[in-house]
């Protein structure tokens, strides 16, 4: 067989993505599904233990758990984001002192909010539109608001647990909190009677054991984070606000919509019937987060590391498969929820039909999949006020526009897709304005192709067997030639990625059945080269440094450190990577 000479290795594959990103993809589910399972059967025990009623009244009180996440995620995830930027800066103290800030930080501001809602509880009640139901829908906001601030701390082991490398035990304390929950709840509403009441002591037991188990895995002796605790500098805490605006208005947005929807509502029926179908629907939506979020989730830390280094065609490549997975699976969802619908209200102790409002719900997720990809896209490129306008479109405004223009339908539920497709015009919309206003820009994803376009990028996939390696070796010469580099300088790099490209593969992937993610580009006056690997981990640059290494023929590296500007190993997203930068 004819063997591909250089020039056919220059496109990107997916092999590496795919195994990198499946490889976090199902732990990351499991993570945001502990959360919205627990969401969705607390409400369906609700439903059948307490009634219809007690279901329409936890659904006007939503918006004071989503204020209280809207903290966690404000301050915790911008904190998990600047513990990577100083970790990734070899500044280990300065990230554990961030870890350290966002604890308090989020402590601080969890109980102020809880303080506060204490004090002005009959006006919180009554914002929420429970000033009609019973006086135990006060004792329930009263003590949810005390679950919030376990809730609120829930965050940190759920963020550093994933930053420090665990996602399994990240994912393993969010099951944990649904199952104690669940399991309370059964206890407390049907064991021991206690109604709306004990659905409340179940979601704060449930929360604070959770946490506890969550700090005490961050703060075992093998683990990266120990005691004590400071607070930063409030420049610290500006950055983590910043940095966590995106999650954080999602929950913020979330928590006014249902105050607005369920507001519309209220105006439209004299009783609760449009007020539980909106909880069915709410529930059933916050269920389906564990594909709606959990699937741009896993891919935001490598698109965000790959458009640092503006490799293009790894991310376009990336979004197709996050499109693509994450429409099959919805859709999926969605024809699942539809063909048992009548199973589906009963799960929720409700009588009525609710197949149109779940055909609604199933148009909505199928479009909003998209949306979602997309806002994460956004977030992880750096274009946060555009990923903030797309969040706010189809979380908060669009859909209150469309059920106020629908509230005297029968079809008030279209609110849920039309909601979502306008959001994606609105999306469609600002991407060519901006990429019209900045040429250098692609239409939809707003990527720079400069690079790629003046030759002076490329990207390549190859397989780790000695034939590929060589070919691998030879391409970047060319491309080092290309860009004016001098025949010795070449003859080094080319020689020394050989080198590393064979050690890798023998001691990292341990077979030829494995691939390797190459970059090269330049800019600035000077070339980089970028080359990663699933596997083990495996630091290169830990060998070559002694003239007895010469003798196991590594003298390549050795040159290599000699003549570079800058030369790094690290693991990144998990993986291997080898970032050479030449003068």
């Amino acid at each position: 067989m004819k063997r591909p000479d250089s020039s056919e290795l220059m496109e990107s594959n997916d092999a590496f993505l795919k195994s990198t990103y499946n490889r976090y993809l199902v732990p990351t589910m499991l993570s945001i599904l502990g959360g919205s399972l627990n969401t969705f059967v607390d409400r369906i025990l609700i439903g059948n233990f307490v009634g219809e009623d007690a279901l329409a009244a936890v659904n006007l009180a939503m918006p004071v758990n989503l204020i209280f996440f809207t903290v966690g995620s404000l301050i915790v995830s911008g904190a998990s984001v600047l513990s990577a930027k100083e970790a990734g800066k070899s500044n280990p103290d300065k990230s554990r002192r961030i870890f350290g800030s966002a604890i308090l930080f989020a402590f601080t501001f969890a109980a102020l909010l809880w303080l506060f809602g204490l004090i002005f509880l009959d006006p919180v009640v009554s914002l929420l539109g429970g000033g009609s139901l019973s006086p135990l829908f006060r004792q329930y906001v009263q003590i949810i608001m005390f679950a919030g601030l376990w809730q609120v701390l829930l965050y940190v082991p759920f963020y550093y647990l994933r930053f420090d490398g665990r996602n399994n035990h990240a994912a393993g304390v969010m099951l944990l909190y649904t199952a104690m929950n669940i399991a309370l709840d059964i206890l407390f509403m049907r064991g021991f009677a206690m109604g709306l009441a004990g659905a409340a002591y179940a979601s704060l037991a449930a929360a604070a054991t959770a946490c506890a188990a969550g700090f005490w895995l961050l703060f075992r002796p093998d683990g990266s984070f120990s005691l004590p605790l400071v607070f930063s500098k409030p420049s610290v805490l500006r950055g983590m606000v910043k940095t966590g605006t995106p999650s954080a208005l999602h929950n913020l947005a979330t928590a006014f919509r249902i105050l607005v929807i369920n507001s519309i509502l209220l105006a439209v029926s004299a009783d609760s019937t449009m007020l539980v179908t909106f909880a069915v629907l709410t529930a059933v939506s916050e269920f389906s987060l564990f594909l709606q979020h959990g699937i741009p989730q896993t891919a935001m830390p490598i698109i965000s590391v790959y458009h640092v280094e503006k490799s293009n065609d790894g991310i376009r490549l990336l979004m197709k498969r996050e499109i693509l997975l994450g429409l099959l699976s919805i859709i999926g969802f969605g024809a699942v929820m539809l063909a048992f619908h009548s199973s589906v209200s009963r799960l929720f102790g409700v009588t009525r039909n609710l197949l149109v409002p779940l055909l609604c719900l199933a148009a909505s997720l199928a479009i909003g999949q998209i949306n979602s990809i997309v806002t994460s896209f956004f977030n992880a490129t750096g274009r946060i006020a555009l990923a903030n306008l797309i969040t706010v479109s189809r979380v908060l405004f669009l859909p209150a526009v469309f059920a106020w223009l629908l509230s005297g339908s029968a079809m008030i539920w279209l609110f849920l897709p039309l909601a979502e497709l306008a959001t994606l015009i609105v999306w469609l919309g600002a991407a060519f304005v901006r990429s019209r206003a900045n040429p250098p820009c692609s239409p939809l994803l707003l990527l720079d192709d400069s690079l790629v376009k003046s030759g002076r990028a490329l990207d390549f996939s190859v397989r780790s067997t000695a034939g590929d390696i060589c070919l691998a070796s030879q391409r970047i010469t060319e491309f080092c030639e290309q860009n004016d580099l001098t025949p010795k300088q070449t003859m080094q790099v080319s020689l020394a990625i050989e080198e590393i490209m064979t050690l890798m593969a023998e001691r990292s992937i341990g077979h030829e059945n494995g691939s390797f993610d190459v970059r090269a580009f330049a800019t600035g006056g000077s070339i980089g080269l970028r080359i990663r690997c699933a596997g083990k981990r495996f630091n290169p640059l830990s060998l070559g440094s002694s003239p007895e290494d010469e003798d196991q023929g590594l003298i390549g590296i050795r040159m290599l450190t000699g003549m570079v500007k800058n030369l790094q190993y690290v693991t990144t997203f998990g993986v291997n990577s080898f970032f050479v930068q030449i003068q």
